[in-house]
């Protein structure tokens, strides 16, 4: 068995590993993917880590069931933070997930490489469309005629909404500056007034189910928020069958907030989050 960094020469090999949504991320400046291979040069796992500034934050990681129990999951890890190291901005390394029956052997895998658990607790909002159509938001008249998909979004504006965003006070949970081509163009949404961009709901598609990743707006436009969510959920019910589950977990209370009025379930999911410090690593080699 050996690795191998994923690329545009051998990435088709390796697409059977990875969700669609990651595979898409590959061409990504930010991205990190590494391959297993075993001794026929068959793919046998794949690790795919986004870089943060100064983290790093594992975003798939799998072995094919085949050949599960040869180590590769270790073996990916050990590669990911050999190169890691190499990279002196670099302070760690971040996984998270969710605490299930079916994950048990991610958290002895990084349980065995030297991560730290911790243990978390979100709220997992779900609803299926065909509640969203029953909603007294969606089914009242509303004007969003100020709502555009994000793959229509003047550039000019959102470049300058950008800005906005990375000078103002309020926290945004989003990387800035945010990439477009990471989220769904159709189903996300910027709320426009005035020739500027006042907000942004961004979605993602996953497992054929569309997933509300991040919703925010800038100061004194709360109104922008209604609207957008009525427009994505009209895209939405046009675009999916109406047993489809909207999924989302809110990043901070405003979101909480947010769901806890537009989402009728609620589920308390427990998470682990796994955490390396590539300092210590690096310190502990050297003594």
């Amino acid at each position: 068995m050996y690795t191998v960094p994923i690329d545009q020469k051998n990435k088709d090999a390796f697409l059977p590993l990875l969700d669609p949504f990651f595979a898409e991320a590959l061409g990504d400046p930010d991205v990190v993917a590494l391959g297993a291979a075993d001794e026929n040069d068959e793919a046998a796992g794949a690790l795919v880590c986004r870089l943060r500034e100064d983290w790093a934050d594992i975003i798939w990681l799998y072995a094919d069931p085949r050949f599960r129990g040869r180590g590769i999951g270790r073996m990916l890890l050990i590669e990911l933070i050999s190169a890691l190291l190499k990279e002196p901005e670099i302070r760690g390394v971040f996984a998270e997930y969710e605490d299930t029956k079916e994950n048990i052997n991610l958290t002895r895998l990084f349980s065995q490489s030297a991560f730290n658990l911790e243990d978390e607790s979100k709220a997992i909002y779900a609803v299926t469309l065909a509640d969203v159509a029953e909603s007294p938001l969606w089914k009242r008249g509303m004007d969003d005629s100020r709502v555009v998909s994000l793959e229509d979004a003047d550039e000019t504006q959102w470049k300058a909404f950008q800005i906005e965003l990375m000078e103002n006070d309020q926290p945004v949970a989003a990387d800035l500056p945010i990439d477009r081509s990471a989220f769904h163009p159709r189903l996300s949404v910027v709320y426009a007034d005035e020739g500027k961009i006042r907000g942004l709901i961004l979605m993602r598609e996953s497992e054929g189910a569309p997933e509300l990743s991040y919703a925010h707006v800038l100061p004194g436009n709360e109104s922008a928020l209604g609207a957008m969510l009525h427009k994505v959920g009209r895209l939405a019910l046009d675009a999916f069958p109406p047993s489809t589950p909207i999924r989302f977990t809110p990043v901070n209370e405003a979101g909480d907030r947010i769901a806890e009025k537009l989402f009728p379930a609620l589920e308390k999911t427990p998470f682990r989050r796994a955490v390396l410090f590539t300092s210590a690593i690096a310190h502990a080699s050297k003594e």
